[in-house]
């Protein structure tokens, strides 16, 4: 958030993380059940920029994450992609991507919007939930265990014979939360 001396008045920061899917042959209709729109599409993975993807049948998904996500290990791959719009009353819309591999193995979560979401990674079900502190932390939890991660903050989560990053980018004055749930093969510990 920004502050402007001048007028005292707030502005909202731009999203941490922000998704598109565009192309011929994906599929966007209406999901009922939020109000929204799901778009999926697949394919093989032919292309990784730096804010990026395309896939062979020249499905481009473009996207804004943080540094640390490095996604050309999808390169060459077969996967899912899926993104939901969700219409909001208050504040901008939400957004939840997902990309899962030929076998349907969870590879990236990214969500921005509200908190108490529910993400199934493997056979565990990861729920969601902010403290109601203001610039409080938020809790990410599996049946076996619960993490509170402050922002900025990450851990590592273990489901089955995978590992995740979960990290909490950012929060905003809407409430909203921007985290990522990654594969750990998509992590780069330093950045780029």
């Amino acid at each position: 958030m920004v502050m402007d001396s001048q007028r005292w008045k707030c502005v909202e920061a731009v999203p941490a993380i922000l998704f598109s899917i565009e192309g011929l042959s994906a599929i966007r209709a209406r999901e009922p059940a939020r109000r929204g729109w799901l778009t999926v599409a697949e394919g093989r993975v032919d292309e990784v920029g730096e804010h990026h993807l395309v896939l062979e049948d020249e499905v481009t998904l473009t996207f804004v994450l943080p540094q640390a996500l490095d996604l050309r290990p999808l390169r060459g791959a077969r996967v899912k992609l899926a993104l939901a719009d969700e219409p909001a009353a208050d504040g901008p819309r939400a957004q939840t991507l997902s990309i899962s591999d030929a076998q349907g193995r969870v590879r990236l979560i990214a969500r921005y919007g509200p908190a108490g979401q529910t993400h199934l990674i493997g056979r565990a079900r990861v729920r969601t939930a902010v403290s109601q502190r203001p610039d409080g932390p938020i809790a990410f939890g599996t049946e076996k265990l619960q993490y509170v991660v402050h922002v900025g903050g990450r851990v590592r989560v273990r489901e089955g014979e995978g590992e995740y990053v979960v990290h909490f980018v950012a929060r905003t004055a809407y409430d909203y939360v921007a985290y990522v749930i990654a594969d750990r093969a998509l992590w780069v510990s330093a950045g780029r």
